[in-house]
């Protein structure tokens, strides 16, 4: 029904025979699916938006992946509960390695707001980015500019004539309290897309110029490949992994330029 949320299992044989496995419900009309690890225990949680038609009454909910994902049990948390809300990305806007959501109403404020995951989805702190703006199918972070933010792009419905785009000015989403992404302005940015299949993008930023490598690896600590190895001036960098010849699974991307050490996680999924 239009509340049941599930998963079906790919037999890996061409044929159209999918296990389906259960993961929860939603008071209204589910909208919006998106996965992501939100909690960084290295599974794949699933992000739901619900679709009422109203200015009020339609939440967000994320379901927690339980260890073995064919099992029943997947926790249903609440993000937020307001307008109808046909827009929804998840990706981690600040480079901080934690998954963030960005989603874009369709009634009501209409606004766009990305949920800054804090202490992997113990909560989550909104950041409006714009308001009377409609989404209908939107809210999708892209990096527009090749600069190594992510931007916002949301089409609309009602209005739908108009195409409406966010440039990323701030690297992401920041606050007052915290410091700069990285010492010294290095910044390491989390890949997008994430999970990925067959290529994703990996950005970087470096203030000086400096020796640079960026080298993926398995979870046994194995290199797997090399993107950069050379000189590089200041500035903001893209690298492109291509998933070819690589199992699926968790690996590792680390930057190195100079002192500046940093590491995050990356899903390619088949």
């Amino acid at each position: 029904s239009g509340v049941n949320v599930a998963w079906w299992k790919n037999p890996g044989n061409g044929s159209a025979n999918w296990t389906r496995y259960e993961i929860g419900t939603t008071v209204n009309f589910k909208d919006r699916t998106e996965i992501g690890d939100i909690n960084g225990d290295g599974r794949m949680d699933v992000i739901v938006t619900e679709e009422n038609g109203s200015a009020s009454g339609a939440s967000t909910y994320w379901y927690e992946a339980p260890p073995n994902p064919t099992a029943s049990a997947w926790t249903r948390r609440t993000i937020v509960t307001q307008a109808t809300t046909n827009s929804l990305d998840v990706t981690d806007m600040n480079g901080d390695g934690q998954m963030d959501i960005i989603t874009g109403e369709h009634r009501g404020n209409m606004k766009v707001i990305i949920w800054r995951n804090v202490n992997n989805g113990a909560s989550f702190i909104p950041h409006t980015v714009d308001t009377g703006k409609e989404s209908h199918l939107g809210a999708r972070a892209v990096d527009l500019n090749g600069d190594g933010r992510k931007d916002i792009v949301s089409i609309a419905y009602d209005g739908y004539q108009f195409l409406h785009v966010w440039r990323n000015d701030a690297g992401g989403v920041t606050s007052s309290t915290e410091g700069p992404a990285g010492p010294e302005g290095f910044v390491l940015f989390q890949n997008y897309p994430n999970p990925f299949n067959p290529k994703t993008q990996i950005g970087f930023r470096i203030p000086n110029t400096l020796d640079v490598s960026l080298k993926v690896y398995d979870m046994l600590g194995r290199e797997v490949v090399t993107l950069v190895n050379e000189q590089l001036v200041p500035g903001s960098y893209q690298a492109t992994l291509l998933g070819t010849g690589l199992a699926s699974g968790t690996y590792l991307y680390r930057l190195q330029a100079g002192h500046f050490v940093e590491t995050k996680k990356l899903l390619l999924l088949r």
